[in-house]
């Protein structure tokens, strides 16, 4: 709350009539008029009318993540007339969401919102980096009893200090987020929820966030209508053993979303073999090592509908470490695989699939920065066996940034694949097996963006799809014909983009139209004809080209994007 807030809130109206505010340097006729019009308007409009259009001017606090403190803009409104501010004054949910930010809340602020709001449900948020209470704080906190909200994030000397003024009951808390304040977190000091859990008893809440905090406590303490809970530990925050969240999560049956970004450590022998049943989950995300990944995804049995998103990463410092970390991987493709196969109800089973492998030298890796670790990615999408799903999910369903262990890719049923291709001779061969992975796809697009350090080669886009010839007698995910097999027989949209058309004058060899229509035409003899090419921020492309290659497909082609 600013100091214009504070202002306001002492300031006081002179009269019983709609009295404009005093403007400096307006001139008599112009305040006049603007009294006339505004003393009408005002006397107009009913009570409850006034107060629902101030209601409107509150943004609403989203307690955790990265929601926008409340606006206190409509005390400015508010201040206007005599009439106004009496509505002000006598609509209690106005005065709700109180945010302390600093010193520049007084406790005469706080004490105001607090007096005006009465019997109000309170949101409550405190973004405090100081370690010790003020008295504004002091006043929030006896007010609990009241807060429907409450948001938390500050050094945790402080925390603990709030731990000690914690009502004994909250029965109308709804909605808890608690932080430690990263920058100022010190590794000897610890506090785990369960300790204001335990402290202040809240047998309403639905909704859980922690941040930097540790949860090893909270088996038990966490009531069953639970339905959202996030866990948010970074590599600075405190770690805790994977069989500790397999705890807790056994009594939640009522959880519809659960988010987990934590560094956790797997003690095998204590990790409970039994499954854990989530019956009502609609948003599953698990960042996490990858054998954590592992061991939870196999435990837990989820509806078809969830939507699962998994971001694993494993670090290695030697080649039994690289080769250990593609174990692992391998080992959470069919994790995730499974979910799909038990699963194939849902038209989208899983959205999206976040693979990272960050390789590092153990000679220099003191020295080395984040910053120049290798990390391959490839993301995939598992669809359903009717693959009915929206066109504006083409762009971000399916993306392979590079082949990491392409073999382990299982992906028949998907039909459709954005990728970006790191096409090289050591890679070609491996893209091929994507494809070949993939018989039913219908939708390919193909970024040929630059990559640092590598050529760009725009003839290599079209060996992925041109028919070739193939000794093996079993090519799985190509048709035969008489001399060749053709890649993705059922491909009928290809999508290419940052893909140059036409080369230096200097450079030698066959054009690239030329050889995209050769493959057109391959294609369409050997019956598996392409019905439409999106061309889309592609380099040296010319009205002459794209009308040469509507003579054989259909072209989707904005100039606006011509280079």
């Amino acid at each position: 709350m600013t100091s214009l807030g504070t202002q306001l809130l002492q300031s006081e109206d002179g009269s019983q009539t709609a009295t404009i505010l005093p403007v400096a340097a307006t001139s008599l006729p112009i305040v006049h008029k603007n009294y006339l019009n505004t003393q009408v308007a005002i006397a107009r409009l009913p009570p409850e009318i006034l107060a629902q259009v101030f209601l409107h001017c509150i943004v609403p606090v989203a307690i955790g993540g990265y929601a926008c403190p409340p606006s206190h803009k409509w005390l400015k409104v508010s201040h206007v007339c005599h009439f106004w501010r009496e509505v002000a004054l006598g609509t209690p949910g106005l005065w709700t969401h109180i945010h302390v930010r600093g010193l520049a809340t007084t406790l005469e602020c706080a004490n105001a919102f607090l007096d005006r709001s009465r019997q109000s449900m309170l949101t409550l948020r405190v973004d405090f980096v100081a370690w010790k209470l003020s008295p504004v704080i002091h006043a929030l906190i006896r007010s609990m009893v009241r807060a429907d909200n409450l948001h938390l994030y500050l050094p945790i000397t402080t925390m603990k200090e709030i731990g000690r003024l914690l009502p004994h009951f909250a029965p109308h808390l709804r909605s808890l987020y608690l932080g430690i304040d990263c920058d100022l977190y010190r590794g000897d000091e610890s506090y785990d929820t369960s300790q204001f859990l335990r402290a202040c008893s809240a047998p309403a809440l639905q909704e859980l966030k922690i941040s930097n905090v540790h949860f090893e406590g909270l088996k038990g303490t966490l009531p069953f209508t639970l339905k959202h809970l996030s866990i948010y530990n970074p590599g600075r925050g405190p770690s805790e053993s994977l069989s500790v969240l397999l705890g807790i999560l056994q009594g939640l049956c009522s959880l519809e979303s659960l988010a987990i970004s934590s560094d956790m450590y797997s003690a095998l022998p204590s990790i409970p073999s039994s499954s854990i049943h989530m019956p009502h989950l609609k948003f599953l995300r698990v960042d996490t090592s990858t054998e954590e990944c592992v061991h939870l995804l196999a435990l837990l049995v989820i509806p078809a509908s969830t939507i699962v998103s998994v971001s694993s990463r494993t670090r290695v410092q030697d080649d039994d470490g690289i080769l250990l970390a593609s174990v692992l991987v391998d080992k959470l493709m069919a994790c995730v695989q499974h979910i799909c196969r038990e699963n194939m109800t849902a038209k989208l089973v899983l959205s999206r699939t976040h693979l990272r492998v960050f390789q590092t030298d153990r000679s220099d890796h003191e020295a080395r920065s984040v910053e120049s670790w290798q990390s391959p990615q490839f993301d995939v999408a598992f669809i359903g066996p009717n693959g009915n799903i929206p066109c504006s999910w083409f762009a971000d369903v399916c993306t392979l940034a590079s082949p990491l262990d392409v073999g382990i890719l299982f992906i028949s049923d998907g039909r459709l694949l954005d990728c970006s291709p790191t096409l090289s001779p050591e890679h070609n061969s491996a893209w091929h097996e994507v494809l070949r992975s993939m018989p039913n796809l219908f939708f390919l697009g193909i970024n040929n963006r630059v990559m640092s350090g590598r050529i760009k080669d725009d003839h290599a886009v079209l060996e992925l799809i041109r028919p070739y010839r193939s000794s093996s007698p079993d090519d799985i995910g190509a048709t035969s014909t008489s001399e060749f097999r053709i890649p993705v027989p059922k491909l009928e949209h290809l999508l290419l983009q940052d893909v140059t058309f036409k080369a230096a004058k200097s450079s030698r060899g066959p054009r690239f139209v030329d050889e995209l229509m050769d493959v057109f035409q391959q294609r369409k003899e050997a019956g598996c004809e392409l019905k439409q090419i999106i061309i889309r921020k592609c380099v040296n492309v010319e009205k002459r080209n794209v009308k040469k290659l509507r003579k054989v497909v259909a072209v989707a082609w904005d100039e606006v994007d011509e280079q």
